[in-house]
Formats: C-alpha cells, sequence, structure tokens
C-alpha cells in the first residue's frame, strides 16, 4: 500500500467520529441525487405537440402495429432513461456525471457495443436481413402467443412480465405509462432525425451506426422504414452488394406492393452501378413492361429510365472517354442522392398504385401493320408464353414464327401481363428479353429467334432499337423524374451512334432548354456542339461549346475540351487571331488537369496556322515537363521542330533544325489529333522540305477530315495547284469543280479561275471561256476580272478568234454574238482550206 493511502486510513481509524460523519453524508448525497433524476423524469415527461410526433411518423412510416414507432413504443424502457444523455455509475453507487455530446456519438457507442459484428457496419446482420442471436440489453427473440410479430423479452426483472404478458390481457395504460409512451416515442423521432440529417450529410458509417441503435431498441421484427434506411446507407457507402441483399429482403417479406415497389427500385439502382445487365434484364425487366400493377407508377418510370440506359451501355460501341474524338459523346454516370431519396420515399410509399381489370384484349391504335405502330390493352392471368405470343400477335393481324431454339427456351414459362395502353413492340421486349431471345418484323410475320441465331450486329441492333423504345418513353412519359437529364443524353447518343445527328440535336435541344441549370448542362452542351458539327452548322455550334463553358458546374475537361474545339472551328473558319486568344483561356483553364497537355498542344498549332512561331515554342517551352513523357509527346516534338525550323534565319541553322522536323514526321501521326488543321500542318512543312509525294498525302487527308470551310477550301487550292504542276489536269479540274459550287467568297473565286486555267491547259477553251465569263459576271473584284479576261484572250487565240482576243487583251469584254460571228468564217475558210490541201 502506498505511504499516503497508509497514513490516510490511519488518520481515519483514529477518529471514529469524523468516519461516521462522511459515511452519513455520502448517504445523504446519494439520496438527494436520486430524487433529483426522479424528478427531471418527472418534469420531461410533458406531453408534446402532436403535429411534430405527426409530421415525422410521415417520414418514418406509418403507425401500426408493425411500424418502427409502435416497435418502440411497446418497448420503451430502454428509451425512458434518457438513452441520449447517457449516465456513467461507478460501482460505490456515485453518479460521476451525465455525457451532453452530440447524439450520433452515443448512438455510435451503444451500437458497438451491442452488435457483435460491429466492426463491419454494412454485414448482413447490422443491415438487418440476417437477425442478431442476442440484442443489445440482453433481449431475444420469442414467438408472440397471439401470431403477431416477435416480441423481444429482457432479463430485467421489472419489464418482463409486462413484456411477457399476452396482448389481451394489457390493462389499460396509466396515465404516467402513456406520458412515458410519448417520451420514448419523441425520442425515436429525434434518433430518427438525427440519423437522416447524418445520411443526407454524407457520414453514411454514423447514419448507419444510428439507424441499427433504432433498430436493436424496437420491438419485434425491424419495420419496413428501418430496413430500408440501412440498405440506403450501405448503397451511399458503395456497398451496393450488401445494400443489393437488404433491398431484397425488404421486397420478399413486405406484403405492401408500394414498399415493395421501392426497395425493387434500390435493388435496380444497385445492379445499374454494378453493371449487371442480367439482372436488369430477366426479371425486373419483365416486371416493368408487362405489369403496371407490379410498381406504382413513379416507380415503374424510374425503372425505365435504368433499364433503357443500361441496355444501351451494354451494346453502345461509344467505350470511348476521348473527350476529342469527333465520333463519341460523353454520358456522366448517375448517381442517387439519398437525401433526395430519402425525402421522396414517404411520396411513394403513399403513392396509388394501379387495379388490375378484367381479362380482356382490345387493340387500341393501328396506324400501320408494325409493332411500333400498335398499341393494345392487354389483361390476362398466367398463361404460357407460346400460345401467348401468338394469340397476342394474331390479334394484331401479325403471324409468329418461332425458331427451334427459341421453342426449347419458352418450353414450360408461364406469364401474366397487365397493361392499359402499351406498344405492341414494347411487349414484344418484354417477352423476349429476358430470355435471351430477339424479334424481328418480315412482311407480315414477326419472326422470334435466340441470339446464337442472329448474327451479333443483328442481335446488336435489336437491343439498341429496345434501348431506344424505353429511352423514349421514359423522357417522354416520365420527364419529372431526376434521372431524365441522363436519359435524354444517353438516347441522343445512340442516335449519333446511328448516324442520325439531327435526332440527337433534337433532343439535346430539349434538354438545355426544359432545365437550363441541371446537372448535365455542361455535357448537353458539349455533345450538343458536337452534333452540330457533323451536321456543319458552324456558328450553332461555337454557341453550343461556349454555352458548355459558362454553364455553373460540370466537369473541368470537358470544359477544356469545348474550349479546343472553339478554336479548331476559328481556325477553319480563317480567324486565326480569335483562335489563339480563345484558346490562351483553355490554356489557363486546364492548368493542373490532365488536359492541359491537349491545350497546350491546340494553342501551339493556332500559333503555328497564325504564323507565330515565336509564340508556338514558348506554350511548349513552359510546359516541357508535362509534354516530354506525358500524352502528345510527338506532336509536341512537331511542333516544336516546325516553330524552331519557320523562326530559322541562317541557311545552316535552317538545314538543322529541317533534319529535326523530317525526325519528327516519321513519328507524328496527324490523323490522332483532333481537327484537319493538323494535317495541312504536316502538309505545309513537307512542302518546305521539299517531300512532294508526303505533301500531297497530307494534302488529302486534310480533305478527309476538314468540313466544308475556309480552310477546306484552300486546302483544295493547293491541292489543285500541285496536281497542275504535276500535269494531272483532269484530277486538278475534278478538284476544282467541287468548289464551284460554293457561297460566292473570295476563296471561290480563286478556284474558278483556277478550273478556267486547268481547262485551257487541257485544250478545252469553250470551258475555259464559259468559266471565265461567269467569273466576270459574278464578281466585282479589278484583280480578278483582269486575270479572267487574259485567260479568256488565250482561248480566243486558240480558237483563231484573234478580234475577241484583241478585246480580252485590252481589258474589254467581247460580245458574245460578235465571238461566235468572227469565230464561224474563220472556221468554214480552215476547213476550206484543209480540203483544199487534201485534194492536191
Amino acid at each position: 500500500m502506498p505511504e499516503s493511502l497508509r497514513k490516510l486510513k490511519i488518520s481515519l481509524l483514529s477518529r471514529p467520529f469524523s468516519l461516521a460523519a462522511m459515511v452519513l453524508g455520502m448517504a445523504l448525497l446519494g439520496a438527494a441525487a436520486s430524487s433529483m433524476v426522479q424528478g427531471g423524469k418527472d418534469s420531461s415527461s410533458e406531453e408534446k405537440p402532436s403535429s411534430t410526433i405527426e409530421k415525422t411518423q410521415v417520414a418514418v412510416g406509418s403507425e401500426g402495429p408493425g411500424s418502427d414507432i409502435h416497435n418502440i413504443r411497446n418497448h420503451g424502457d430502454y428509451l425512458a432513461t434518457d438513452d441520449l444523455p447517457t449516465q456513467e455509475t461507478q460501482p460505490g453507487g456515485d453518479e460521476t456525471g451525465v455525457s451532453r455530446n452530440s447524439s450520433h456519438t452515443e448512438v455510435r457507442g451503444e451500437a458497438d457495443a451491442g452488435d457483435p459484428g460491429s466492426g463491419d457496419p454494412f454485414s448482413e446482420e447490422s443491415l438487418g436481413f440476417s437477425e442478431p442471436q442476442g440484442l443489445s440489453g440482453g433481449t431475444e427473440l420469442t414467438a408472440d402467443p397471439n401470431g403477431n410479430s416477435a416480441a423481444v423479452v429482457t432479463s430485467d426483472a421489472d419489464s418482463a412480465p409486462v413484456h411477457a404478458a399476452p396482448e389481451h390481457t394489457a390493462k389499460p395504460a396509466a396515465p404516467g405509462n402513456q406520458a412515458r409512451e410519448e417520451k420514448s416515442t419523441q425520442q425515436a423521432v429525434n434518433l430518427m432525425t438525427v440519423a437522416d440529417e447524418q445520411l443526407a450529410s454524407g457520414s453514411y458509417v454514423q447514419a448507419m451506426r444510428a439507424y441499427q441503435a433504432i433498430r436493436q431498441k424496437s420491438q419485434g421484427t425491424p419495420g419496413a422504414a428501418i430496413l430500408m434506411r440501412l440498405a440506403l446507407c450501405a448503397e451511399a457507402a458503395g456497398r451496393r452488394a450488401a445494400a443489393m441483399e437488404a433491398y431484397r429482403k425488404v421486397a420478399s417479406i413486405q406484403a405492401d406492393a408500394a414498399w415493395a415497389g421501392v426497395a425493387r427500385y434500390g435493388e435496380a439502382r444497385c445492379l445499374a452501378a454494378t453493371k449487371r445487365h442480367r439482372g436488369l434484364q430477366s426479371d425486373l425487366l419483365r416486371r416493368v413492361l408487362l405489369d403496371e400493377t407490379e410498381f406504382v407508377p413513379t416507380v415503374r418510370l424510374e425503372m425505365l429510365h435504368l433499364i433503357g440506359r443500361d441496355l444501351w451501355k451494354e451494346q453502345s460501341s461509344m467505350v470511348s472517354t476521348d473527350l476529342l474524338d469527333d465520333k463519341t459523346l460523353t454520358v456522366p454516370e448517375w448517381s442517387a442522392d439519398p437525401a433526395r431519396l430519402l425525402d421522396e420515399l414517404p411520396l411513394l410509399i403513399h403513392e396509388t398504385p394501379t387495379k388490375a381489370g378484367p381479362i380482356q384484349f382490345q387493340v387500341l391504335h393501328f396506324d400501320d401493320e408494325t409493332p411500333e405502330g400498335i398499341s393494345v390493352r392487354l389483361t390476362c392471368g398466367t398463361t404460357r408464353l407460346e400460345p401467348l405470343l401468338q394469340n397476342l400477335l394474331n390479334g394484331c393481324r401479325l403471324e409468329c414464327e418461332l425458331s427451334s431454339q427459341a421453342l426449347r427456351q419458352l418450353q414450360g414459362r408461364t406469364q401474366q401481363i397487365h397493361v392499359v395502353d402499351s406498344r405492341l413492340a414494347t411487349l414484344l421486349d418484354g417477352l423476349t428479353i429476358p430470355y435471351d431471345l430477339c424479334w424481328r418484323q418480315q412482311n407480315e410475320t414477326i419472326l422470334i429467334q435466340h441470339r446464337d441465331e442472329a448474327t451479333p450486329e443483328e442481335f446488336r441492333q435489336c437491343r439498341l432499337r429496345t434501348a431506344e423504345r424505353l429511352l423514349r418513353t421514359a423522357v417522354t412519359e416520365g420527364a419529372g423524374s431526376r434521372q431524365t437529364g441522363h436519359s435524354r443524353m444517353a438516347l441522343a447518343t445512340l442516335l449519333y451512334e446511328q448516324q442520325r445527328a439531327a435526332d440527337a440535336v433534337q433532343f439535346l435541344q430539349v434538354q438545355i432548354e426544359s432545365e437550363p441549370r441541371s446537372v448535365v448542362e455542361t455535357e448537353a452542351a458539349f455533345n450538343l456542339g458536337k452534333c452540330l458539327m457533323v451536321l456543319n452548322e458552324r456558328n450553332e455550334a461555337r454557341e453550343a461549346f461556349l454555352r458548355s463553358i459558362d454553364a455553373a458546374g460540370g466537369l473541368i475537361d470537358v470544359k477544356i475540351a469545348a474550349y479546343i474545339f472553339i478554336s479548331r472551328l476559328l481556325l477553319e473558319d480563317d480567324q486565326g487571331k480569335l483562335a489563339v486568344s480563345n484558346m490562351m483561356r483553355g490554356v489557363a483553364l486546364s492548368e493542373g488537369t490532365q488536359m492541359e497537355p491537349y491545350a497546350a498542344l491546340q494553342l501551339g498549332s493556332a500559333y503555328l496556322m497564325n504564323g507565330n512561331p515565336q509564340g508556338a515554342n514558348s506554350v511548349l517551352m513552359e510546359r516541357r515537363e508535362e509534354l516530354i513523357d506525358g500524352p502528345g509527346r510527338e506532336a509536341a516534338a512537331f511542333i516544336s521542330a516546325l516553330a524552331r525550323f519557320r523562326a530559322a534565319v541562317l541557311v545552316d541553322r535552317r538545314e538543322r533544325e529541317g533534319w529535326s522536323v523530317v525526325s519528327a514526321l516519321s513519328e507524328f501521326k496527324s490523323d490522332n489529333y483532333c481537327g484537319g488543321h493538323w494535317a495541312v500542318l504536316v502538309a505545309e512543312a513537307c512542302e518546305d522540305l521539299g517531300l512532294e509525294g508526303q505533301a500531297t498525302d497530307a494534302y488529302l487527308l486534310a480533305l478527309k477530315k476538314l468540313p466544308a470551310c475556309w480552310l477546306r477550301d484552300r486546302t483544295v487550292m493547293r491541292l489543285a495547284a500541285r496536281y497542275q504542276k504535276d500535269q494531272e489536269f483532269e484530277e486538278a479540274r475534278l478538284l476544282l469543280a467541287t468548289l464551284t459550287a460554293s457561297e460566292a467568297n473570295q476563296m471561290a473565286f480563286l478556284a474558278k479561275l483556277r478550273s478556267a486555267e486547268v481547262s485551257l491547259e487541257q485544250n478545252h477553251p469553250e470551258d475555259a471561256i464559259r468559266t471565265c465569263r461567269l467569273l466576270i459576271d459574278a464578281t466585282d473584284t479589278p484583280q480578278l476580272e483582269r486575270a479572267a479576261l487574259r485567260i479568256m484572250g488565250q482561248a480566243y487565240e486558240r480558237r483563231k478568234n484573234h478580234q475577241a482576243a484583241i478585246y480580252c487583251f485590252a481589258g474589254m469584254l467581247p460580245e458574245e454574238s460578235l465571238a461566235e460571228q468572227n469565230h464561224k468564217p474563220e472556221t468554214s475558210s480552215t476547213h476550206a482550206s484543209d480540203n483544199e490541201s487534201h485534194n492536191h
């Protein structure tokens, strides 16, 4: 024993009166503390306003015999002792302190103490679909004598008789007990509110433990409201496999179709997030498309959004994530917001479900003899699939032909249908997709075959047509869903992939106009710009890209890619200075992102196209470390070498840099980069180095990549000049003919002038004269008129019409009648002289 304690003991023993006084004082203090605690309990048991309780009960779930509020109220002993301010009692009986910390901290401690599997808050036991062996506070589950849900028997001697007594022998609650029950209910409501706030704020583990504590304190089997919240916590935390099992448990034990439908919706979200296509496209697709009584209308439309996008994702070839690829669009992933789902839960479970009507079949709409144009109303009980398909199609004046594998696949399978107004194509999708079948129409016959009997492309197109139908229905009938923006973008991407850019533009414009501040505005405007570029609506495309940049939120990488596309459009329209200034803002935005190398390369190429090699070199030198081993290394080497070559003045320096350009060209592939101006830069570099064949190939590649624009016209002119130089006049004439129908601008006039020169060199003076006359009539430029008159004079001279040639060389346009009259005698005299020489 320590010396200080030994001295204290001797001192107390030597003074017995002091020891007795101390013991008496401790007893009085203990009695006073007990009185104060009991008084605090009585004063806190006042009746709370009923409106607050009712409001929270709506958010938690209806208060019935099996609800969580009812369970907690009947098992109020666990909450009546002020669970939130917990008290710690020493072995001697003194209450040393009361903890007034935040509620979620106390709830977490209780869950840890009572749950043996608290190391994993998302285990089966924690989520409520695998009941624990023992509950917190020494409770165990027993069967209720009345056949109701399992009752909780506690080891506490005071409360055991109350819970063990049958329900019909329970005495009316005393006023004190009623106050305790109301207090227990209010505390349960407070706990649920705190847990909901934690879930909405992203504290998923804390919310999970709080819900677990409420579940453990409730009597009997946990209610659907608690189980749904537990599953939602697991889903939000990324534990989708556990959440999926929890949702399935709720759907299996709930007789209420609303709760079961909401649980199925949660399961569908988890399946879509984990890309388990088979799970979505088998049972859930069949339920959604064929039985409208299975889900409430809102949940059914939400499921249509999910299933339609899942079908598209599985079969889409746009797997590239390259934002600068002209052939792909970007669709952000949709993720459920737990706070919004929690707010929408009371609305979903109280929505009126669709009632099953009597057995009937009626053709509501018959536009043409195609499943897309036929709408039906059908209600039937469980029926074998083979006769169901035969009778359904025969009733719509179509024939049904099933392949041998399809017959084996449908053998013994049954289905019931309850649809009020559905297209025949949608019913066929629901009857075939779950069994790996596909259908197509041939004349008046619907051919149904197994996926192994069709080619991969036929099967893929069949599934994409189904995805388009489901997405169109979802965005039309379920336009109020939070998923509508993502579904419209998926539908637009599907149409764009099928070379239907005009239809894709329609859905993207509807999305931007109907939801101007949506979470997908940046991506929707960016995709709209790409679609408009395909349609060559260049000004509208530039406006769409600018809207993508100005939109609030969105991915920074998408905004940087929009800057790159705007710069590309400006370069192609002969607005180089504006392209450079625009791209400088894009480079500033891209600092520190993965798009910074691409933005720097685009700015460097814009400097070169604008005749500023020093600017291009400075941009690359500032980002040397990022470009030397990063993406675009070959393009950076080419731009740097070409910039140094064009900036060189001395002959020996220019020769050295020329070799660097040749070395860079051997590794650089211009067709892998955004825009046709890269191929133009390669062609110009090859021309400067005297690589004639490579220059022609690069110009041809540029023509393939460039749309109808100023840069393409200039490329055509340069390539035609090369053909003309190589005496390939027919290729030059055909190439220049593509520009004659373009709008009246300076480039088109130059192309017509070059076309007249080619016709003259091919010894077609009539074509040259005709082209020059059209050019003179269309332009007011003196330089072009003089050049056209010079070519006309040479053409008339070849036709031996010297008088018309004199007029042209004098700067005057000869009249057509005079030119033809003067030409005819010369022609006849020429023929006469030829005949005379022939006779001699």
